[in-house]
């Protein structure tokens, strides 16, 4: 049997974060070298051993090592100290150490909130960058100073830790013995054994060391210097005695585990039985809430107003998994604006389109509960916080809700609004590549065939929504400067944007193109479609049809639209149909179950042209949507409850 015994040869890199500092070195900022670096490796706590410890904040790290010359080190910050804070970010389980490091670069002056051996602390400091990762930490030792315990990990109790004892070493020396329970090094309280590791890793050889530990049910405390890890590194491994003792230890030793799994379960059933009841409690409690709330919204319903919730105004977007990467976003539940509805808490707080939301007053975004979720929360004239992050910078705006009746959704002349005029050659997420129209504003700014964009007027271009949405922020006459890279250099080109009528394409929304690739001419041929007047519309045949595999697939590669083709919602009646006199389209279905309500609809290029939320909604749904200046052509619908979905082409 081979026993593991401590000196400091047991290294935990548990929550190894980037040297939590390192973790500032993520995304853009990894990439371009200027993010923040504090300088430690540390590890998470349990719930557990917070309490014990007698933390307030749970969400903080425990710091294990420091490194040479950096942040850390300047400011004072040594293993055990507990840091929970930075200026005025409290760490939270969605936002810890690595994320609050996220908003700061190289030079940033900071303040360090930290717990050492019981006493609050704080300590101002200027970050750090990446030269100071490979300095080493402040607690290597030369291999022949390395502290050497003598003892191995058995147990982890409430008390401390259990240990077993290797002969001849400083541990047996102090009295310790097999069995007896650590429960502070020299001050240091032992929880688990991290701990231990941590606290012999302090030390230089030869130091004196106390160590306080429970022996037969008796706090006792040995004290004698520590001896060098090279003393012992030639011991071998015993004669067959010491074999068959350390044996006869490990079989008492699994006995023992089997009588504290025995103890445990039953606590375990006991526990279980407790929170078992707590939780029907609340279920009672929560299921009356609600059908209080149901019967209050059914009420307003029958007098003819069921649209009462709060109204934030926003046309959003979820991300994927890798935009959130891109832009490093923590929490990857919230939602991008696109645009912004006038006249609704959105336009008066300032929300801008590229804005993330992820969270309002102390509710957040999660894998169980939406935007939407927390909207319903609130009534018209609630006061609220939102949470969202504008380039890069988490940022808060107070604002007052309104009903959705009150919002204007007026938008500007078709033939008046900006017109960048670029197509897209190719749908990769993360390097749009795209091909300017002639005589537009992309081709006049020096913009050519293969660039990738990268940023307009400073929002990141990831895939085409942000084309569109970044467009949507112009007006015609303004100013725009585009980033782009091309042959592997970035160039910044600007420019004056125009009008769609300037351009020549007031009667022209959107226009498909065929790329030939097997030369290097330009080869872009234009399908206009023009505007539908009310007796073109009159005409019209409509068909609707399921969207098969190949389709979803390529609104998924291309454009990187989600269009499930599992139609598992249940819901009747689905009729689209031209509207004359109204000049658009009448969309009509009839949604048999209840809950939050998205309808989506894009064009044939992967645009989103339709999105309309409806929360805790059921029964029959009918709008009028001007999908009329895209012209005829294939149009993709979306409509999803309570994570079931319907699509038609």
């Amino acid at each position: 049997m081979l026993l593991i015994s401590v000196g400091i040869s047991a290294q935990s890199y548990e929550g190894y974060a980037g040297y939590e500092g390192y973790a500032g070195y993520s995304g853009y900022k990894a990439k371009h070298g200027h993010g923040a670096f504090l300088g430690v490796s540390s590890e998470k706590v349990s719930d557990k051993k917070a309490r014990i410890l007698g933390y307030d904040n749970p969400h903080g790290v425990l710091i294990e090592k420091v490194v040479k010359n950096s942040a850390a080190d300047r400011a004072g910050l040594q293993p055990f100290d507990y840091l929970y804070r930075i200026d005025n970010q409290e760490f939270t389980a969605d936002a810890e150490l690595t994320s609050a490091l996220r908003k700061y670069e190289k030079g940033d002056e900071v303040v360090l909130y930290f717990v050492r051996k019981g006493e609050n602390l704080s300590k101002k400091v200027t970050l750090g960058n990446k030269d100071h990762r490979h300095r080493g930490y402040t607690t290597d030792r030369p291999w022949n100073k390395r502290a050497h315990l003598g003892v191995s990990h058995s147990a982890t109790t409430d008390e401390g830790v259990r240990v077993n004892v290797s002969n001849g070493y400083s541990a047996e020396a102090m009295g310790i013995k097999d069995g007896d329970i650590i429960t502070y090094i020299n001050d240091y309280r032992i929880v688990d054994w991290s701990d231990v590791t941590n606290a012999v890793r302090t030390l230089d050889a030869g130091e004196n060391i106390t160590v306080t530990y429970i022996s037969g049910g008796e706090e006792r405390r040995g004290k004698g210097a520590i001896g060098a890890k090279s003393e012992y590194q030639n011991r071998g491994h015993g004669d067959s005695d010491d074999f068959e003792r350390s044996m006869e230890r490990f079989g008492e030793s699994m006995e023992r585990m089997g009588e504290r799994i025995e103890e445990n379960a039953e606590r375990w059933g006991q526990e279980f039985e407790k929170k078992a009841e707590r939780w029907g409690q609340r279920v009672e409690e929560k299921a009356e809430r609600w059908a209080e709330r149901l019967a209050d919204r059914t009420e307003r319903r029958a007098d003819g107003d069921w649209d009462t919730g709060a109204f934030l105004g926003i046309y959003s977007d979820r991300v994927s998994a890798d935009k959130a990467d891109y832009l490093n976003f923590d929490n990857r539940y919230g939602k991008y604006i696109t645009r912004i509805i006038s006249n609704t808490a959105a336009s008066d707080g300032g929300l801008k389109p590229f804005d993330y939301v992820y969270g309002i007053d102390q509710y957040r975004t999660g894998d169980e509960q939406s935007l939407s979720g927390i909207l319903r929360k609130y009534e018209p004239g609630d006061k609220a916080e939102v949470l969202f992050v504008r380039q890069g910078k988490v940022m808060r705006k107070n604002v007052t809700f309104r009903a959705r009746s009150e919002a204007d959704y007026t938008k500007a002349d078709y033939c008046e609004r900006a017109f960048l005029g670029v197509s897209q050659i190719n749908g990769q997420c993360g390097a749009v590549s795209i091909s300017p129209v002639s005589g537009a504003s992309a081709k006049a700014m020096g913009l050519e065939k293969g660039d990738i964009l990268r940023e307009i007027n400073g929002y990141p271009i990831y895939d085409w929504k942000d084309v569109t949405s970044a467009v949507g922020t112009l007006t015609a006459g303004s100013s725009v400067k585009v980033t782009i890279e091309r042959n592997g250099s970035t160039l910044t080109k600007q420019g004056q944007v125009q009008s769609r009528r300037d351009a020549g394409r007031c009667d022209d929304n959107t226009w498909n193109y065929n790329y030939n690739s097997e030369n290097n001419e330009e080869d872009i041929n234009y399908n206009v479609s023009p505007r539908l007047s009310a007796s073109d519309m009159s005409d019209m045949e409509v068909k609707i049809e399921d969207v098969k595999g190949s389709e979803a697939n390529e609104m998924r590669e291309k454009y990187g639209v989600n269009m499930p083709v599992a139609n598992n919602l249940s819901m009747t009646g689905t009729q689209v149909f031209p509207n004359p006199s109204a000049g658009a389209f009448t969309l009509k279905f009839n949604l048999l179950q209840r809950g939050d309500t998205a309808v989506r609809i894009f064009n044939a290029a992967g645009r989103e042209i339709y999105n309309y939320e409806l929360f805790d909604f059921s029964g029959e749904f009918e709008d009028n949507i001007d999908i009329s200046q895209n012209g005829a052509g294939a149009y993709f619908l979306a409509i999803t409850q309570n994570g079931q979905t319907m699509t038609k082409k």
